[in-house]
């Protein structure tokens, strides 16, 4: 028994110890958390968009740290003892200030990623090339304009991402990466094709697009593996003979440029790809049928004058026959003739002969001018052939010119009408005044709204309701949902911001400023609530599944403006929009949740029922309240859901002072 006792606490000291070695693959979002457990547990860090000027140095007490973010701050320079993190693979600083790397970066050889997307950076330090196990590479939009041969050490590097920044060259080194599948370069200053491309024989997508190349290197045919190339906006004129050897390519893009003349092998690969037919290529497609079709009827001209030579060479051959007839009928006359003077006997035989001859000679001239005739009417009708020849080019010149210019009205049309469909989606896209100013400047400028009230929305269970509704029905219902919302937000002039799967966001007082947002806000929420309910009830009728929301407001200060350079988007940043969400994930279904701050704004209105305090992440005991309605003078409709004509004349005089 006390052997058994003793195995038995074997067991468990062993499962104990197993259960306790286990990796922590929670995510941490501060230091103060992170410290809270033992340091070597901690494997993810999670520092993005917390407004850090520096990287805090606790940081290298995670010795077994794996993954850190930090991505969206205000980051400058990054410091040195970084490299102490010998276990970290993926390291992301998106979207900081960073002008330099430290050379110490080369020292992180575990690494497996690095992001350096959206910062200031001209070069990227030599050492890189020391981080043999890297595998994705990214650093767009930056300003860099040179790249070091010793980055062309990375021989495991699968993707690299160069795009929009400011080279010129790409050095022949990087021939060394077999192992890259994905390489972007677009929007760079490239004019010459680089010998490393042709080497890099894993590569499945090149993208070159927008840069100032004016060829195609012949020995792309190396590339066998390549699926996508991508080279619209250069200064293309010729296309090599030698891409007709990638099998396996599937989209080629060569838009907006100038090409020339493309060689007679590619036009039906051109064809088939149907993505590659910029307006260029299919106008040279289409003179090359052209021509074809001009060969072929040059051919059929040829044959047909050939053959009325061959005609005219053979009716001058029988006259030429004829005319020695005439000459051997001449000879037996005098023959005849010498022989009756010699042969009395012979003189009626020769008479007979004589009179037959005659007739014969007859019956040849007419002959003769009988192909005389012929000869002038083959004539005559080779004549006509030419002249109606020339007459049906001159007509088909005439029909052409006007063919080509059918086509530049239509595509002067078409250019207007893309015009009108660009400026429509701008105004989809962005505020009405942000877009105006944006078309004008070319820019918009970032503005801080020192009054403003943000509200999310957010669909309860939204997952396992997905799961029971196919992509299409989701897509339906959500869009259903949000279109209602946006017709009610406008009705209270709020601006919806974005919408992130089933969450929808939504401020009001940006980007025109006004002193009425919090109570519109609140408005256009109990509106939205009570559109919901109502669903509700009728899908319960009908035995379907119904969704139900939270809602979360908060008042307070934030900054807005349009992000992107070739995407963009309209949205908002500070404290007020992380607190208003917070609302929402704190909130109940079917209630109202606000804070003390829009609560102030709006008590004198509506009738709210006081919640207490509650813990809202990363900051704290918030005070909230539930909004319930309307207090009856300013309600328009029992419900308390619409505002009386009191209540508006008050918000209307509000706004004007």
């Amino acid at each position: 028994m006390k052997q058994l006792f003793i195995f038995l606490t074997f067991l468990f000291l062993i499962g104990l110890t197993k259960v306790l070695s286990q990796p922590n693959t929670k995510t941490y979002y501060s230091i103060e958390s992170a410290i809270a457990v033992p340091l070597d547990k901690v494997i993810k860090l999670d520092l993005s968009s917390q407004d850090l000027a520096e990287v805090p140095e606790q940081i290298t007490k995670f010795t077994n740290l794996k993954y850190l973010s930090l991505q969206n701050n205000q980051l400058k320079t990054i410091p040195t003892f970084l490299k102490k993190l010998q276990n970290l693979e993926v390291l992301d600083l998106d979207s900081n200030y960073l002008s330099r790397l430290p050379a110490e970066m080369g020292d992180l050889t575990n690494l497996v990623e690095l992001s350096l997307d959206n910062n200031e950076l001209k070069s990227l330090p030599r050492t890189l090339g020391n981080l043999k196990k890297l595998k994705k590479l990214t650093a767009s939009f930056n300003q860099i304009n040179h790249i070091f041969d010793e980055l062309g050490e990375l021989s495991n590097l699968q993707t690299l991402d160069l795009s929009f920044n400011k080279l010129s060259d790409i050095p022949e080194n990087f021939g060394k990466m077999k192992n890259l599948i994905q390489l972007n370069l677009r929007n760079n200053k490239l004019s010459i094709w680089s010998n490393g491309f042709n080497q890099m024989i894993s590569l499945a997508k090149l993208e070159l697009s927008s840069n100032l190349l004016s060829t195609i290197s012949s020995q792309i045919s190396n590339l066998k593996n390549l699926q996508q190339l991508l080279l619209s906006k250069n200064q293309i004129t010729a296309i090599p003979s030698e891409l007709a050897q990638l099998s396996n390519l599937d989209d080629f893009y060569l838009d907006d440029n100038p090409i020339k003349k493309i060689p007679e092998n590619l036009y039906n690969i051109l064809i088939k790809l149907n993505n590659a037919h910029s307006e260029q290529i299919a106008d040279l497609i289409d003179k090359f049928r052209e021509e074809k079709d001009i060969q072929r009827e040059r051919a059929e001209r040829n044959r047909k004058e050939a053959d009325l030579r061959t005609k005219v060479a053979e009716s001058e051959t029988e006259r030429q026959k004829a005319e020695k007839e005439v000459q051997q009928v001449a000879r037996q006359k005098a023959e005849a003739e010498s022989k009756s003077e010699k042969a009395e006997k012979e003189f009626q035989k020769s008479n007979a002969q004589k009179a037959q001859a005659e007739k014969k000679l007859a019956q040849q001239a007419q002959q003769t001018q009988e192909l005389e005739n012929q000869r002038n009417i083959i004539f005559f009708s080779v004549f006509a052939f030419f002249l109606i020849a020339f007459a049906t080019l001159i007509w088909r010149n005439a029909q052409q010119q006007k063919k080509n210019n059918k086509i530049i009205l239509n595509q002067k049309n078409e250019i207007e009408a893309e015009k009108e469909k660009s400026d429509l989606l701008l105004l989809n896209i962005l505020p009405e005044e942000i877009a105006k100013e944006l078309k004008e400047t070319g820019e918009t400028e970032v503005r801080h709204f020192k009054l403003a009230t943000v509200m999310f929305a957010d669909i309860k269970g939204f997952s396992s309701l997905a799961m029971q509704l196919s992509p299409q029905e989701l897509i339906k219902e959500l869009d259903f949902c949000f279109s209602t919302f946006d017709e009610i937000t406008a009705k209270y002039n709020l601006e919806r911001i974005k919408t992130i799967g089933d969450s929808y966001m939504c401020a009001g007082g940006v980007p025109s400023c006004n002193t009425t947002n919090p109570i519109d806000t609140v408005l256009a929420a109990l509106h939205i609530q009570e559109w919901m309910l109502q669903q509700k009830k009728q899908r319960e009728k009908e035995g379907e599944e119904y969704w139900q929301i939270r809602l979360g407001i908060h008042t307070g200060d934030l900054v807005a403006g349009v992000i992107g350079k070739t995407r963009f988007a309209y949205d908002i940043w500070g404290n007020t929009v992380n607190t208003a969400s917070r609302m929402e994930s704190g909130g109940e279904v079917g209630k109202v949740n606000i804070t003390e701050n829009t609560y102030q704004y709006i008590k004198e209105y509506f009738e709210c029922m006081p919640r207490g305090k509650i813990e809202a992440k990363n900051i704290g005991l918030i005070e909230t309240y539930f909004v319930n309605r309307l207090l009856p003078q300013y309600s328009k409709d029992e419900n308390g859901l619409e505002a009386n004509n009191t209540l508006l004349e008050m918000l209307e005089t509000q706004n004007k002072t």
